[in-house]
Parts: structure tokens; sequence; C-alpha cells
């Protein structure tokens, strides 16, 4: 006897396939496995080193027989006895200083600005 709806002669598709928690953890770890190996091979192999500033105060200064920051910064901490707490090289009207923040052993924080060219401090 044939079933209700079933008609002779017609062949009954198959249900649609529904993957099971092993199927879904299997397919996961295959397209992290993708992903993370496409990464790898996205990425540089050896970092570049950075582009060269020929124009920037710091190497104009390092060029010539102007002093450095690091010579500036040496000059600031002998002349207070003080701690420096940061340096940054400024460019006004052409020429180099170097604006040195130092900390004096009184406490107090105090800016030296020293003329690249000249050494002279204020």
């Amino acid at each position: 006897m044939l079933g209700r709806n079933k008609k002779p002669g017609l062949i009954q598709a198959p249900a649609p396939f529904q993957p099971g928690p092993t199927q879904m953890n299997q397919n996961r770890s295959l397209l992290l496995a993708t992903f993370f190996t496409a990464l790898v091979f996205c990425l540089p192999l050896q970092a570049s080193p950075p582009p060269e500033f020929s124009n920037s105060p710091i190497t104009l200064a390092a060029k010539s027989d102007q002093l450095s920051m690091d010579q500036a910064a040496a000059k600031v901490r002998e002349q207070t006895g003080g701690r420096i707490l940061s340096a940054r090289a400024e460019n006004k009207k052409g020429r180099t200083t170097y604006r040195i923040k130092v900390l004096l052993p009184s406490g107090h924080v105090r800016i030296v600005r020293v003329d690249a060219a000249t050494g002279a401090m204020d």
C-alpha cells in the first residue's frame, strides 16, 4: 500500500543537509586556520626603516658644526645639576634651538632654550 502523500512513480527528495555540532566545529576550525594562514602571508617579513627627514632641525644640526640635542641636554644638565625631563628641537626664522625641560634639585621645573649654533642658554 502506498502512503497518503506518496504517489506512484515519484521519487521523494532527501531532506536538506543540516550539519551537526561536530561538522560545524570542523568548519569553524578550517575557516580559522585558513584566515590565520592568509594573515601570516599578508604580513611583511621585515619592518621597513623609518623614512629619512633630511630637513628636520635635528638632522640639520647633526650635519653641521652645531650642537646636537644630546649635547645641548648634557650642557643644561651640567649647568643646572638637574634631571632632563624632555627635549625637542624648534626651528624659528631659520635658527635651530632646543627646548629642554629640566627638573632642578630644588624641585622646580624650568624650561631652558639652547641655541644650536652658539650653544647660548636662556
